[in-house]
């Protein structure tokens, strides 16, 4: 009996501790992360008016509107579900009435509320465009890839009849209308796919489809860091060997990286690495801040100026290429069963020749990183824009935002999952970015007061394009649009040894690798 009583207690020890972490995690430390974040973007440009009444009022309203719902929530959970919001202490029975009716997840839409109306209550214009919808599709994403997988496996075909009749969220006017658009549109999007732009000439190959994308990126995005430069009085000598030495880093490094996963992870030799076609663009960002580093020695100029034009000219890229990876293949998703998806069907597409999934419908997870490289880079736009900006601060919003962003997006990625079951090795990566880019703009960069950007388009039009080095930049397209569209004897190889080993491999599937 004294055992079986230290044995209960010590297992509610154990509960309550673990309830505690989850309390600690969801309730206090993520929230207070997204509001330091819209604080320390507050510091850099705040355009809320000094009239601010009415916006204290809307905030106290929000958050006692969305504290109720999450109040009512968990009572409801605990009383008929018979457990907490905890992954601890699950609920056992199945929740359909009520706010769980209206909601899946009641008391996340309840925290999302809250939290706008806490951004209006702090007078925080980042918080309220930028925090706040960062906040609420992290726990969407949540919800959606780590709680509902769990719940589907606990109710069994219960859920997957409840997730079609109950929203995620809430149920917002023309929802449906809104859903099926977009679901016919990405129809349309994998019938254009699945017709695969490939020019062949007996052993060589162009995937025009893939590489005419990835290279008018970097013609935008020389153009932009063209412009970037000038506006910041860089000669022009220097701005064309940085855009020249920018694009053949970013190609060589996105290459390089690639044939070290290769034969770290797939124990291959360098020559086959070589010959198999695959670019990371972990690699294209690590050679963006090397090749800054040596204009730094070279010039004298502050790092961050060439870190800032170099970032902003890579988000626009990251637009362009990641809609190429789309048309390819590559940094494709889970399988899914929603609306929500893209399908393969050709067999030179990367998603099926490598042969990891069962069938070709998946998350579109190429359109998400498309969008939130979009919404980076008119942030910055928005941002220097409007007003001068300190130096180094586009750097640490690009960290800041792409490691957010890429977080969420490899939930739905065909990635690995290395730290407890739920996190991929990309993900590790994009905290240390953030957590980098938070620590830069808060503390770093106050203490090091390294200049100022001059407003972009302070100076006119004709001024700017008349120092454009329009033929550099388009060879540089031309040139990134080549190396990524060229293979040899078969899409995915630049070689026979890599065109044997592939067929010996899976039945003609080409293993490879994912492009990070």
């Amino acid at each position: 009996m004294e055992i079986t009583l230290k044995h209960n207690s010590s297992l509610i020890l154990k509960k309550t501790l673990e309830v505690g972490f989850c309390v600690f995690a969801f309730a206090l430390t993520i929230p207070t992360f997204f509001y330091l974040l819209g604080h320390l973007m507050d510091r850099i440009f705040d355009p809320f008016p000094h009239s601010r009444a009415t916006l204290e009022a809307s905030g106290i309203t929000l958050m006692a509107l969305g504290g109720s719902i999450m109040i009512l929530a968990i009572i409801k959970l605990g009383k008929y579900g018979r457990g907490l919001p905890a992954s601890p202490v699950p609920p056992t029975t199945l929740l359909t009435e009520g706010l769980y009716g209206l909601s899946r997840h009641p008391i996340y839409f309840g925290a999302s509320i809250s939290f706008l109306g806490g951004s209006l209550f702090l007078h925080s214009f980042w918080s309220v465009f930028l925090s706040w919808p960062l906040f609420t599709l992290f726990f969407m994403t949540y919800a959606q890839r780590v709680e509902e997988p769990v719940l589907e496996q606990r109710f069994n075909g219960d859920y997957h009849s409840y997730k079609k009749d109950v929203p995620m969220f809430w149920e917002f006017p023309l929802r449906e209308k809104l859903l099926h658009a977009l679901s016919q549109f990405l129809g349309w999007a994998s019938g254009v796919v699945n017709r695969p732009f490939i020019l062949e000439y007996r052993s060589h190959l162009l995937f025009l489809g893939y590489g005419l994308w990835v290279g008018f990126g970097v013609f935008v995005g020389c153009t932009v860091l063209n412009i970037a430069l000038v506006t910041d009085n860089i000669p022009a000598s220097a701005t064309a060997w940085m855009i020249f030495v920018f694009t053949v880093a970013s190609l060589a490094g996105s290459r390089f990286v690639s044939m070290i996963v290769t034969m770290l992870l797939e124990q291959k030799t360098l020559k086959n690495a070589w010959y198999r076609v695959g670019f990371v663009s972990w690699g294209a960002l690590l050679a963006v801040i090397l090749s800054s580093g040596l204009f730094y020695l070279l010039t004298k100029k502050n790092l961050f100026y060439w870190f800032d034009a170099a970032l902003t000219g890579l988000m626009i890229n990251h637009f362009f290429g990641r809609i190429g990876c789309l048309f390819y293949g590559c940094c494709y998703g889970k399988e899914t069963r929603s609306d929500i998806h893209v399908h393969y069907t050709h067999p030179r597409l990367k998603a099926i020749r490598e042969g990891h999934v069962k069938s070709g419908t998946l998350y579109p997870t190429q359109i998400y990183s498309a969008l939130y490289g979009l919404i980076t880079f008119s942030v910055l736009i928005f941002m220097w824009t409007g007003t001068s900006i300190r130096v180094g601060v586009p750097t640490s919003i690009c960290f800041i935002l792409y490691g957010m962003f890429r977080f969420v997006e490899e939930w739905y990625r065909y990635q690995k999952r290395v730290v407890a079951g739920i996190l991929s090795p990309a993900q590790i990566v994009c905290m240390i970015l953030v957590l980098i880019g938070v620590l830069h703009l808060g503390w770093i960069l106050p203490a090091l007061n390294p200049g100022i950007h001059l407003p972009l388009f302070h100076i006119s039009f004709r001024e700017i394009f008349s120092h454009i080095h329009i033929w550099l930049v388009i060879g540089m397209g031309l040139l990134t649009a080549f190396v990524f569209s060229y293979h040899r004897y078969e899409i995915g190889c630049w070689g026979k040894l890599g065109r044997t080993q592939s067929l010996d491999q899976g039945g003609g599937h080409e293993p490879g690798i994912q492009k990070q």
